[in-house]
C-alpha cells in the first residue's frame, strides 16, 4: 500500500518473472537491517523484506554472498 507494486501491476508494468534488486538500506531510520525490494528495470520501490528475514539478507548482501535476478 505504501509503494508502487499495485499500481505497476495494474498498469502491466510488473509481471511474474520480472527481475528485482535487493538493497540493504543501512541508513533506514526505522530499521538498520532494512532490505528494499526494487524493480530492476525501473528502480521503482516494491516494498521491504520482513523484519524477520531482513537481518539475514542484509548480511548476505553486504558480504556479496547472494545474487538476485
Amino acid at each position: 500500500r505504501y509503494y508502487k507494486a499495485g499500481k505497476l501491476y495494474s498498469q502491466g508494468d510488473l509481471s511474474k518473472g520480472d527481475e528485482i534488486d535487493l538493497e540493504h538500506e543501512f541508513n533506514n531510520p526505522y530499521d538498520k537491517n532494512a532490505v528494499a525490494v526494487k524493480l530492476k528495470k525501473t528502480g521503482d520501490m516494491l516494498g521491504h523484506l520482513s523484519r524477520l528475514l531482513a537481518p539475514k539478507y542484509a548480511a548476505l548482501i553486504n558480504e556479496r554472498k547472494i545474487r538476485f535476478w
